[in-house]
């Protein structure tokens, strides 16, 4: 199976998942479930960041991958990495904002609103954690397509890495549109 099969795949999986999640959401016959999605609004955080990071970027970077499967990858392992990283970090990241909505409904219902935002704090601090494996995840799933010579070759006499790697992934997404004409 090719990598961008694996992405098509795994965003279709995502695309259930965030389905099934938005219509349980608003099917008001299901009352209980309803009511307390209501409460917390860190749930539709969660079903958005499901379909938003797991389904759409994930079928673009799948659909971009079977566009350019001519090409050559200059690390197939690289672009593996980037998958599984993508994979855990968005699968982890749901799981805890479905964790931390469950809190913070359960205390909203309990009438400890405001203890809300100190018990799920360290939910959120994970999720940014993860929000950065995602990122890191995605900036490997290009990397693999653009010569290596041409990932980072800034002539500021101050180099940050951390700077230089936004710059060079939105470099590697337009060498890789390049490569593909």
């Amino acid at each position: 199976m090719t990598l961008g099969e694996k992405f098509l795949k795994t965003s279709m999986i995502y695309f259930i998942v965030g389905i099934t999640m938005g219509a349980l959401f608003t099917i008001k016959s299901i009352k209980p479930v309803h009511d307390f999605v209501l409460q917390s609004p860190i749930f539709a955080g969660a079903h958005s960041h499901i379909n938003l990071i797991g389904w759409v970027s994930l079928a673009i970077i799948g659909g971009i991958y079977m566009m350019i499967k001519d090409k050559p990858m200059h690390s197939e392992k690289i672009g593996n990495t980037g998958f599984w990283l993508l994979n855990s970090g968005i699968s982890i990241m749901f799981i805890l904002m479905l964790i931390a909505g469950y809190i913070g409904s359960s205390l909203a219902i309990a009438g400890n609103g405001a203890m809300i935002e100190a018990e799920t704090s360290p939910y959120m601090i994970l999720i940014m954690v993860f929000a950065i494996v995602i990122a890191i995840g995605a900036y490997l799933t290009v990397h693999p397509h653009t010569p290596p010579h041409i990932i980072i070759d800034f002539p500021f006499p101050i180099y940050d890495q951390f700077l230089c790697l936004p710059i060079s992934f939105l470099k590697s997404i337009s060498i890789a549109f390049i490569l593909k004409k």
